[in-house]
């Protein structure tokens, strides 16, 4: 028994792969060239799309890395992205994104009061998340109208089992319900005002109206309730799509700036680049232009470096001199 669990773990120490922070700025960077290229259906990357990322990581670390490895690590980051996300996607008071630091920052009196509040925002106080802002291109849209469909449903069980009984008992808990963001006051003080006519004529008909009349004023205050209701959920519904379209203005805006930065810089070092031109046997006549358009055109070098290699010269010698091109 004992020779069997030796050999399962071993085995599984074997399958797993030990990723540094280079490899994880690749691996990112690798998602973000496939999703520029298009090859993302419904938010869900191709299998087209992981071959490639498997085939260019590959390349560049020398590694033997499978779709598996990618898969795992990738759900990893995934995860650490979205519980960082989801606390401060609504813009916290205070707050800023250090890209320097890849971190959330705050004067130490504004950490204070949120870790007071939510203790489990501690964690984001020492914790960075490296390519942030990666990220919110690849997933910021999805974690946002993922949210916002939930609450939308949370919001529509909570409202049809209210009751007045059940509103009266929770008055006390409103402040929490606005620390939470769950509830803005505002609507609820309208709710009060508009309603306070019709719940002293309730009192009034209690008292001084026969039972007739008393069923009659019963059947209307059920409807009115239902009515005002149903206003909340139609009034809060257009609130959140008004903030999931905000969301995704910002995670737009946000994503064409940090792709303009990621595609201004050169995936791989410039003496790689001259040894790559080198190695697929580019004409000595030839192989200065070829470098210089390569270092002027990251975008073209890295489709050169995700194409099989007997592929990379034919593909150089066409970017650079033409379809029609021959070697020189």
């Amino acid at each position: 028994m004992s020779k069997r669990k030796n050999a399962g773990e071993n085995s599984r120490k074997e399958g797993r792969e030990a990723w540094t922070p280079t490899m994880d700025d690749m691996l990112v960077d690798a998602f973000l060239y496939q999703h520029n290229m298009g090859n993302r259906v419904n938010g869900t990357f191709t299998t087209f799309a992981y071959d490639n990322i498997m085939k260019e990581l590959n390349s560049k670390l020398n590694k033997n890395l499978s779709k598996e490895h990618i898969k795992n690590r990738w759900k990893s980051l995934k995860a650490n992205f979205a519980k960082c996300y989801d606390f401060f996607k609504n813009g916290l008071s205070g707050f800023a994104w250090d890209r320097n630091t890849n971190m959330w920052s705050a004067e130490p009196e504004v950490w204070e009061k949120l870790v007071e509040a939510h203790p489990q925002a501690k964690e984001w106080m020492t914790k960075s998340v490296p390519n942030y802002d990666k990220m919110v291109i690849l997933y910021g849209r999805d974690r946002a109208t993922g949210e916002h469909a939930e609450t939308a449903k949370e919001m529509k069980k909570r409202q049809s089992s209210m009751t007045e009984e059940v509103f009266d008992d929770t008055i006390e808990g409103i402040d929490r319900l606005v620390a939470e963001k769950e509830v803005t006051i505002d609507p609820f003080e309208n709710m009060v005002e508009e309603n306070a006519e019709f719940l002293e004529q309730e009192v009034h008909s209690r008292t001084h109206v026969s039972p007739h009349s008393g069923n009659c004023s019963k059947t209307k205050k059920a409807k009115k309730w239902k009515e005002d209701k149903e206003v909340i959920v139609i009034a809060d519904a257009i609130d959140s799509v008004a903030e999931a379209i905000r969301d995704g203005n910002v995670a737009i805006r946000e994503g064409n700036e940090v792709l303009k930065d990621a595609y201004q810089c050169l995936p791989v070092k410039e003496d790689e680049v001259y040894s790559l031109l080198e190695k697929i046997r580019i004409a000595p006549q030839s192989i200065t232009q070829a470098y210089i358009y390569l270092l002027k055109h990251p975008d073209m070098l890295r489709g050169v470096l995700g194409c099989p290699p007997k592929k990379q010269k034919a593909v150089v010698m066409e970017m650079v001199f033409g379809p029609s091109s021959s070697d020189h």
